[in-house]
C-alpha cells in the first residue's frame, strides 16, 4: 500500500510544472502581508488552500489516461480495493503538505497582524481542513466514475463553486455576522459535526469508488 502511495505522490509532484510552486509562494506572501485584515486569513485559508489540496485526483486521472498508470498498476499484485483505497491515501496524504502551508500562515499572521484571537485562527484553519477534505473526496468519486474530461471539468466546476460561494458570502453583508456567531458558538460541537460530516462524505465516496471500480476493471 505505501508503494503505492508514495507512486501517486511523486507522478504528481513531476506533473506538477514548477512555476506551481513559485504562484503559490507568491498568493502566501500577498495574502499575508498585502491583505493584512481579516479577509487574508479567511482568503487563504477557506478558499486557497481547500482548492490546492483538492487537486491531486484530477491530476492523477490525467496520469492515468495518457500514461495508462492505472492499467499499470493492475498488474502490481494489489487488490482492486488496494487500488482504491490507495488512491483514496495519496490524495489524503498531500494534505500533509498543505497543512504544512496552512499552519505555517496561521502562526505568522497572528504574530504578525492578530486580526483574531488565537482560537479563531484555529477554527478557520480547522475548517480550511474540513473543506479541503469535502472537496478531495468528491473529486476522488468524480474522478472514479468519469473520464478525464468529466473529471477536470468537475474539479473546475468545484473549484468556481467555492469562489462564488466565497465571493457571494463577503459581498452579502454576512461576513460579520457568520464571525459573531462562530465567535459565540459551540465550537466543540461545531468543530465534531464538521468531523462527522466528512467522515460520512468520505465513506460514501470511497464505497461508491469502489462498487463502481470493481464492475469496470
Amino acid at each position: 500500500m505505501s508503494g503505492l502511495i508514495q507512486r501517486d505522490l511523486l507522478l504528481y509532484f513531476r506533473k506538477n510544472p514548477k512555476i506551481l510552486y513559485v504562484f503559490e509562494a507568491v498568493y502566501f506572501l500577498f495574502f499575508l502581508f498585502i491583505m493584512k485584515n481579516k479577509y487574508g486569513p479567511l482568503t487563504y485559508l477557506l478558499l486557497c488552500t481547500p482548492i490546492d489540496m483538492s487537486g491531486l485526483p484530477a491530476t492523477l486521472k490525467e496520469m492515468d489516461t495518457s500514461y495508462k498508470g492505472m492499467m499499470t498498476a493492475r498488474l502490481l499484485p494489489y487488490s482492486k480495493k488496494d487500488l482504491v483505497k490507495g488512491r483514496f491515501y495519496s490524495a489524503f496524504s498531500y494534505h500533509i503538505f498543505s497543512l504544512a502551508e496552512m499552519l505555517l500562515f496561521t502562526i505568522c499572521h497572528y504574530l504578525i497582524w492578530k486580526a483574531f484571537s488565537l482560537e479563531i485562527y484555529f477554527l478557520l484553519f480547522l475548517g480550511g481542513w474540513l473543506i479541503g477534505i469535502l472537496l478531495t473526496a468528491v473529486n476522488l468519486l468524480a474522478s472514479f466514475l468519469s473520464g478525464l474530461n468529466a473529471t477536470m471539468i468537475f474539479y473546475m466546476i468545484s473549484a468556481i463553486g467555492l469562489v462564488g460561494g466565497y465571493l457571494l458570502f463577503l459581498f452579502s453583508d454576512k461576513s460579520y455576522d457568520f464571525l459573531n456567531q462562530l465567535i459565540s458558538t459551540n465550537r466543540v460541537l461545531l468543530f465534531l459535526l464538521g468531523i462527522f460530516v466528512n467522515i460520512l462524505i468520505v465513506l460514501v465516496c470511497y464505497f461508491i469508488s469502489l462498487k463502481h471500480f470493481e464492475k469496470s476493471s
